[in-house]
């Protein structure tokens, strides 16, 4: 890659360019000069300001060039020098970047094994040789400030230093600085290290979002220290609003805050930086394709400022000469740089916003919290002792000014969402969980839409919000939506199953959100279903590994093998080999169960029931395939033949389905007897008037109803949910298929408030409460005034009741 030469131009070309350019003028006259460091500067800065000037070459190739011309000058001159043997230098800032300005400082640093007199011999040397001014000019103005402890720190910091300093004192400027850090030459021991730290220093493992907050006071200092520059018609290209300055920083703050969960984002060049954000989704594609035309334009424009006199200047002023091919990115660029800052603001802010706070004072805070509809209990027990949790920061200030922030609009956000009803109770179990950790405060604060979504959560489930306080590190993932299946492989199994249970969590608070939002059932079971398939069978491989032994089949049952799981559900099912169980299988199936009950934190993985093993609570919880058939066609009681017929296998699998042998056989009268003993039973199980469940006509009267129909019709199924089960029947008997619609009806309406009551509560009961806590929320989501909720739903039970008694063999006179 090269520039047009000089000898490339017309003399009238080079003339027009030296009227507008003394500098360039001076830089032709020393081309031929004795010393070659000065020599090639000269020649290859000549070469820039023409190409900038008659837009002969693209921004991004004569910064590029000049980059490396600056590489080339300052290796030679350490040679030239005798560099010492253990010494690296590396780059920060657009010289790091490859995008080094026609009149930039160098911001350099080495960095040394061990510290030495000779080091610090051959630096003032090296700095003299750089930027000492002689009657043929400078080479390059260098800036060696930006190293440990700065001014005051150590000029040649060593690899301890360096490493010690950073880590336990970097702030979150000096992060961003880093993320354009590069090896120049030197020691490739010390490149290695410092490289490697590097990466672990401004790359953390969670989405860090503190540093917004950091960058918006930056952002603040620096428009209103410098907003005089861009006026009476002159623009500050780098330090404007929407200039340099803010695209850099927006850039590199989203490398940072994303760049610890996907390593491609760890670029060190701008325009790189930005394309990375577009084909990995964090930015949409038409803003990023204008940001980084954008910036190319900006430091076009720079370079032409700067190559008048070289100087290191950013502004264009009104009078500044613009050839007539660059007047289009002048005329464009106040309106330009005005969509650069909406965009910037976006994620850092508007300069001008106030931030909202939460009164200083108590009895004023009361005031505002009572107005929000929070309770004098709530205000009284908990309020006081929210407000005074202590910030563990070093900028304590600062972060306590994050924290209120967030609070103010979390609170305001859930006074909107309904009475909030243990709200603060919810608010403190949040605040003890993320341990006063600043970057889940400016995480939230920064993205609206998640915020909101914590706000329906914690507002209309308990459940889940207390899911979210046990593991907060589930936002993380609620940012990207990263449900991945977790693998064993270089996991230990202790890290294997927390990441099991965090994926089970998140499956469940995604789900949730999009519940409350989209109110599709049928997604949800889904969903909770295909999650639950997927880390039970990565569970059962990987104790199935451990063993070594090839894994039994799971035969799920009840709700998971209709595929019809919800929040919280247990799981039934049964393990089936398709030779008899050897040894290894039972301890695979043994390892297995005891993992995914085991208590993590936010509790374990799934409950197991196991009462629909064969034989009943006493039987075997694994069998081979063989024995399960001649079971279920021979010995199995009418029950168990119910049941099972919703076993579903896990996988695709040689082996049949098994609810074809559960039909095979006739019901005879005194098994319809012996059912209608078990309805009965079942109804004791009720805890109320309106249990979703357990009452007549709830929804174990319908789900068995419809099984012991399949089964008395001797239907052959397909799919095994309840709702396919009906649609079997209505095919099968005119008398089913006039009742489909109604019974589907009200299977929907009942499994959509037993979720929403579930949502609602941390306990697992199917009986609606009569608190108006519970009622008013169910109830507007049902779309049904609060008041008659219940009376709809004892409406429901007894319609379907009316029905069932005509089509269930239990209870039918037609039988």
């Amino acid at each position: 890659m090269s520039l047009p030469a000089i000898n490339s131009y017309s003399q009238i070309e080079i003339e027009e360019a030296c009227r507008f350019s003394s500098a360039l003028s001076a830089a032709l006259t020393r081309i031929n000069s004795n010393d070659s460091l000065v020599a090639l500067r000269n020649r290859i800065w000549a070469e820039a300001a023409l190409a900038t000037f008659h837009n002969k070459s693209s921004a991004e190739s004569i910064c590029r060039i000049w980059s490396h011309t600056a590489d080339q000058i300052l290796e030679a001159a350490a040679q030239e020098l005798n560099l010492p043997e253990g010494l690296a230098l590396f780059a920060f800032g657009k010289l790091g970047s490859n995008e080094l300005n026609l009149s930039s400082d160098v911001d350099i640093i080495y960095v040394s094994e061990t510290e030495s007199p000779e080091h610090l011999k051959f630096l003032r040397k090296f700095q003299q040789r750089l930027s000492e001014a002689t009657a043929e000019g400078f080479l390059f103005r260098v800036d060696f400030d930006l190293r440990p402890g700065g001014k005051l720190g150590s000029m040649i910091p060593t690899v301890d230093q360096f490493i010690d300093f950073y880590g336990n004192y970097g702030e979150t400027w000096e992060r961003l600085a880093f993320v354009r850090l590069r090896a120049v030459f030197g020691s490739t021991k010390i490149i290695s290290e410092i490289n490697m730290f590097t990466k672990k220093f401004v790359f953390r493992k969670h989405l860090d979002f503190s540093l917004l907050e950091d960058l918006k006071a930056l952002r603040t200092k620096v428009h209103e220290h410098y907003w005089k520059r861009s006026q009476n018609g002159n623009v500050d290209l780098k330090l404007g609003l929407g200039g340099i300055r803010d695209l850099e920083l927006f850039t590199h703050a989203l490398q940072v805050v994303h760049g610890g969960k996907d390593k491609r984002l760890h670029q060190s060049e701008t325009a790189k930086a930005l394309e990375s954000f577009s084909l990995h989704k964090i930015l949409p594609s038409t803003d990023v394709t204008f940001l980084k035309d954008f910036y190319w334009q900006l430091r076009t424009l720079e370079n032409l400022v700067q190559c008048e006199n070289d100087q290191q200047t950013h502004i264009l002023k009104d009078d500044t000469f613009v050839p007539s091919n660059l007047a289009e990115f002048k005329a464009a660029l106040i309106k330009n740089m005005a969509r650069c800052d909406q965009i910037v603001s976006d994620l850092l802010g508007k300069i001008t916003d106030q931030p909202q706070h939460i009164p200083q004072d108590l009895s004023m805070q009361l005031d505002w919290l009572r107005e929000l509809g929070f309770s004098s209990e709530e205000l009284t027990n908990i309020w006081p002792e929210i407000f005074q949790m202590p910030v563990l920061s070093r900028n304590k200030e600062r972060d306590l000014e994050v924290r209120n922030r967030f609070l103010f609009q979390f609170l305001s956000l859930l006074s909107k969402q309904g009475p909030p009803s243990n709200g603060l109770a919810l608010t403190k179990d949040f605040l003890i969980a993320v341990k006063a950790k600043t970057s889940f405060y400016s995480m939230l604060i920064s993205n609206p839409t998640l915020m909101e979504m914590l706000v329906q959560l914690f507002s209309h489930s308990p459940y889940l919000a207390h899911m979210i306080c046990s593991r907060p590190e589930l936002i993380d993932s609620l940012v990207i939506r990263n449900i991945e299946e977790p693998s064993i492989n270089n996991q230990s199994t202790d890290e294997f199953l927390e990441a099991l249970a965090e994926r089970r969590m998140l499956a469940e608070v995604v789900s949730g959100a999009e519940f409350l939002r989209e109110e599709s059932f049928e997604v949800i079971q889904k969903n909770l279903t295909a999650t639950a398939d997927s880390i039970c069978l990565s569970l059962l491989e990987c104790c199935a590994q451990e063993v070594g032994e090839r894994p039994p089949h799971i035969l799920a049952l009840g709700k998971w093998g209709g595929q019809e799981l919800g929040f919280g559900s247990d799981l039934d099912c049964i393990f089936v080999t398709e030779k008899s169980p050897t040894e290894k299988d039972h301890k695979i199936v043994r390892r297995f169960i005891n993992r995914l009950t085991q208590t993590q934190r936010g509790g374990s993985l799934y409950a197991i029931d196991t009462r629909l093993k064969m034989t009943g609570a006493g039987g075997v919880l694994m069998t081979s395939h063989e024995d399960l058939i001649t079971y279920l066609e021979s010995k199995a009681e009418i029950w168990e033949r119910q049941a099972y017929l919703r076993g579903r296998w896990l996988t695709s699998t040689r082996l049949p389905s098994v609810a074809h042998h559960c039909i095979k056989k006739q019901i005879r009268g005194e098994e319809l007897s012996e059912l209608e003993k078990i309805r009965i039973s079942l109804l004791k199980n009720s805890r109320g008037p309106v249990d979703l469940k357990y009452s007549e006509g709830g929804l174990v009267d319908l789900e068995f109803t419809v099984q012991i129909a399949i089964l008395k019709n001797q239907v052959d199924l397909k799919s095994h949910s309840t709702k396919s089960m009906i649609h079997a029947l209505a095919l099968a008997s005119s008398d089913w298929q006039l009742h489909t619609e109604h019974l589907i009806r009200n299977y929907d309406l009942l499994r959509l408030a037993e979720q929403y009551q579930r949502l609602l509560s941390d306990e697992q009961s199917s009986s609606i409460s009569t608190d108006q806590i519970y009622l008013h929320p169910i109830a507007k989501r049902l779309n049904i005034q609060a008041d008659q909720l219940l009376p709809q739903l004892e409406h429901t039970f007894a319609s379907q009741l009316a029905i069932l008694k005509k089509l269930d063999p239990r209870r039918s006179q037609s039988y």
